[in-house]
C-alpha cells in the first residue's frame, strides 16, 4: 500500500513540473508586406495607316460639291473607290495599307477600349504646296477595326464592345483601316508630293 502511494505521488511530481516549464528563450522577426501596382502597358505603332499613291482629280469649271473617297479596310480586302464622274476622281496606282498596332505588358484576360479615333477627321496636307491647295480628310470612325491575337482574334472590333481581351501573356493587338476623302468645295488641283497628317489612337483599360 505504501509502495503504490508512493508511486502515485512521484508521478503527479512529474507531472507538475511539466506543465509549468518556463519559457527560457524568445526571437522576434518583423516582415514587411509588399505589393507593386502595374497600371501601365505598352502600346506599339506596327505600321502606320497609309493610303499608298493615287492620281486625284478635280473638276476645275465647276466648284466641286461631292468628294472622292478611298477606303482601305481593316481585314485585308482590296481598297475601295468612291467617285463621282465630272467632279472628283480617285484611282490608285500603288493600293494603301492600314495601320497595325500592338498591345503588350497589359494584364491578362483583360478588356482594353480604343476610346479616340480623332472621330471629327485628320487632315492631310502636302508642305510643299501652296497654302491654298486642297488636302484630305480622313475619317476613322467610318473604317472598320479588325483585331490581333488575344481571346477574339481574327474578329472585327465594334464600338461599344468588350472583344478587344489580352491572352494568357497580356497581349493583342489590332488593325485600322480609314477612309480618306477629298476637300470637295476646292476646285484648285492637286499638287504631286506627299501628303501627311497626325492621328491620335487612346487605348486604356
Amino acid at each position: 500500500m505504501f509502495k503504490r502511494n508512493h508511486l502515485s505521488t512521484a508521478v503527479l511530481a512529474a507531472t507538475l513540473a511539466v506543465g509549468s516549464t518556463a519559457v527560457v528563450a524568445q526571437e522576434n522577426v518583423t516582415s514587411t508586406a509588399t505589393v507593386t501596382v502595374q497600371n501601365a502597358f505598352t502600346l506599339t505603332e506596327v505600321a502606320a495607316i497609309n493610303f499608298g499613291t493615287l492620281r486625284v482629280s478635280q473638276d476645275a469649271v465647276a466648284t466641286t460639291t461631292t468628294a472622292a473617297t478611298y477606303t482601305v479596310p481593316a481585314d485585308g480586302s482590296p481598297a475601295t473607290t468612291g467617285n463621282t464622274a465630272g467632279e472628283a476622281e480617285i484611282t490608285a496606282l500603288v493600293a494603301g495599307t492600314p495601320g497595325q498596332y500592338a498591345v503588350t505588358n497589359a494584364a491578362p484576360f483583360t478588356v482594353l477600349t480604343i476610346s479616340d479615333y480623332d472621330v471629327g477627321g485628320v487632315r492631310l496636307v502636302n508642305a510643299s504646296a501652296p497654302s491654298t491647295a486642297p488636302g484630305f480628310t480622313v475619317l476613322f470612325d467610318d473604317a472598320t477595326t479588325q483585331i490581333v491575337g488575344g481571346i477574339n482574334d481574327g474578329e472585327t472590333l465594334n464600338a461599344g464592345t468588350t472583344d478587344l481581351q489580352t491572352d494568357v501573356n497580356g497581349e493583342v493587338g489590332f488593325i485600322l483601316g480609314g477612309v480618306l476623302s477629298t476637300e470637295p468645295a476646292d476646285i484648285d488641283p492637286y499638287i504631286d508630293g506627299a501628303y501627311t497628317g497626325n492621328y491620335t489612337l487612346t487605348v486604356q483599360y
